[in-house]
């Protein structure tokens, strides 16, 4: 579904630091923001999830020569599985987009002015990254929506959504998924300026 976000995996050693205020507040800063960074990309693993399901739907889906109900409702299950999946994976999105004003009030504890620039910088990254995130999230949740429209009107011998209209999905999903990965990329690069400046360590 996307890029990971990287992670500060080392021992803190502030030596961009002149004051020892800014030693403990980019420490804290950086510790609690790393928390983020594993939540959001142990977040991602929803994406393999949904992969996995989606697979074994086409599968079941291909075996079909007509509706046969037993099948469709292996099918609506995997989806109701699914977007539970979305749902918690939007919900953890949201959760970690909150704790963004608590970070900025962190960084804004900062006094040396170099510092506390790149934390702003790579703050308003993350919660840009967070952003184009939920927008795909949004995206594919009406992916999730037409497929069960789709199945529906296929059990009820009805006329499912058109080609034209997964096309049109698909080139929106497309278009948020690559947003998403600048997004990630910007604040990777950011993070990590932030990283090596205040504590002398990359992510990674």
């Amino acid at each position: 579904m996307k890029k990971l976000l990287m992670v500060f995996a080392a021992v803190l050693v502030l030596s961009g630091c002149s004051l020892f205020a800014d030693y403990y507040n980019a420490g804290v800063l950086a510790d609690e923001m790393n928390k983020a960074v594993l939540a959001l990309n142990k977040n991602s693993e929803a994406s393999d999830k949904i992969d996995t399901l989606y697979g074994e739907i086409n599968t079941l889906s291909e075996s079909m020569n007509e509706p046969n109900q037993q099948v469709l409702d292996q099918i609506n299950t995997k989806l109701t599985e699914i977007r539970k999946i979305s749902t918690d994976y939007k919900a953890e999105l949201e959760r970690v987009s909150k704790q963004v004003p608590d970070f900025q009030a962190k960084s804004a504890k900062l006094e040396d002015p170099e510092i506390k620039q790149l934390a702003e910088t790579f703050l308003a990254d993350f919660k840009t990254s967070i952003d184009a995130e939920l927008n795909f999230a949004a995206g594919y949740e009406k992916m999730i929506t037409t497929d069960e429209t789709a199945f529906k009107a296929i059990a009820e011998g009805k006329e499912p959504p058109s080609d034209a209209v997964y096309d049109q999905l698909n080139t929106e999903l497309t278009t948020l998924n690559d947003k998403l990965k600048q997004t990630i990329d910007q604040f990777n690069k950011s993070w990590d300026e932030f990283s090596r400046k205040a504590t002398g360590t990359g992510v990674e």
